[in-house]
Formats: C-alpha cells, structure tokens, sequence
C-alpha cells in the first residue's frame, strides 16, 4: 500500500526566514539574519493512492482508530496532536513496517539533498522509522467553526522532537474541482516589537493542495492549514502526517 512512485516530480522551493533561541526561562532570542528554509514539494508520490485514500476513508468510517477534538476543547492527548477535528492514528507493526521498508530510504533520499540548511543525521533517521505510525487529520468544515481553539487553524511548528515532517493531501480533484485550492502556508517569523508586542509571522508562500501529493518541510519552519469558508462543506480536508 505504501509503495512510492518510481516516477515521482519533485519540486525544491523556499522562503527566507530568521531563526530564534529558546532560554531556559522562556525567552525567545532572535537572530535577525535572514536564512533560507527550504520545502519540497512533490507529485505523483505514492504509487497507488487510492489505496491509501480508501483504507483511510474505512478508518473514518470504522471509527476505532479516529481520536477527536471534543467539540473543539483541545484534549490533553498526544495522539490528537492539536490538530483540528479527527485523527486517525494506527500503530500496528504490519503497517509500520510497511511505512518503513518503502518510505524510510526515499525520505532518506530526499533529506540528504543539499538544498537543505539542517543536516541529516542516519542514525537519527532510521530511529525515528524504527516503529511510524499512520495519521491522518480529517478536518471539516463544522469542525473549524465550531472550535474554540484552532491550535492548527494557526501557523505553528513542528519541530519538538523531529528535524523533518511530512504531508501527503489525500482529496480527489472530484471533492475540490479543477482549480487549485490553498493547502498549506509557509511564513516567516517577524521579531516582536521593541515595546514588546508580538508581530503574527508573515505568510510567505502557500502551496496548493493536490491529490497525492507530498511536501516535506523542516519541522522547524512555522506553517499551518489554509482553511476557507467556502471548503469543506461536504467533504473532509485529508491529509497523512509524518514526522521523522
């Protein structure tokens, strides 16, 4: 099922960004050099996605393996994740050595390009593949309204305990049509204010979602869901998350 396409395209893109320092008290320390965060975007990831597109839309339905955000209150659960709405979240070793045995060397493959400003470390990767999981966030468009704290509706990081992470946008061009709809934003971080206001980051890129279609960021670059009011109505937003 989690077969990668031999022919997959892959596009290198990024935006310019400063990086901060976390204190032990808390602070946040800037450094105003600006540096290049780059993401790839790839096509035509998975070999067979309407596998996966299927085995996911039967977790939905099942509902055994789905974790919820419990009418918008964020619960204190690690496998929700923050994440808006449903998420299923499988740990079975069949599945996951699967992800493993197909995923782990093209990730390992792309992680290893130049282009990247954060080093890839083997020994790192390969513990982080040793036992993955398969999540996906479900997101409609009740469930953004009707939360109360859109923790991923934000743009936020990744980037607590993994150097990469991944998505790959599961929707059919038969849910959102022909033209291209937002996925996923991009931003830069603006310093605060020398009085001390917080500046929101700067949205500096969005990539458009695209069925079976893969982009992987550093876990460090802050980005989130576009959600618009007019999407979602009569179909879930399906993405698989992966962090390594």
């Amino acid at each position: 099922m989690f077969e990668i396409n031999p022919e997959l395209e892959v596009q290198i893109r990024s935006t310019e960004d400063i990086t901060w320092q976390v204190m032990g008290n808390g602070e946040r320390i800037f450094n105003l050099n600006r540096i290049r965060k780059t993401h790839f975007v790839i096509d035509n990831f998975y070999k067979n996605p309407d596998e996966i597109r299927d085995y996911t839309l039967s977790q939905l339905k099942d509902f055994k393996n789905v974790w919820t955000d419990k009418d918008g209150i964020r619960p204190d659960d690690s496998k929700l994740g923050g994440a808006i709405g449903r998420r299923i979240y499988i740990n079975k070793k069949e599945i996951g050595e699967e992800m493993k045995v197909n995923m782990s060397p093209v990730f390992e493959y792309l992680c290893k390009n130049k282009a990247w400003h954060i080093k890839f470390d083997k020994k790192h990767h390969y513990e982080m593949w040793r036992c993955p999981k398969f999540v996906v966030n479900a997101t409609n468009h009740n469930e953004v309204i009707r939360s109360k704290k859109p923790w991923c509706a934000i743009c936020h990081v990744d980037g607590n305990f993994s150097k990469w992470a991944s998505l790959v946008y599961l929707n059919t061009s038969d849910e959102y049509g022909q033209e291209e709809i937002p996925g996923t934003g991009f931003y830069s971080v603006v310093p605060p204010d020398p009085d001390g206001i917080v500046n929101p980051p700067k949205l500096e890129r969005i990539v458009p979602i695209r069925y079976n279609r893969c982009v992987l960021y550093d876990a460090n670059q802050v980005h989130g869901p576009i959600y618009k009011p007019e999407l979602y109505h009569n179909y879930d937003r399906l993405t698989q998350v992966m962090f390594f």
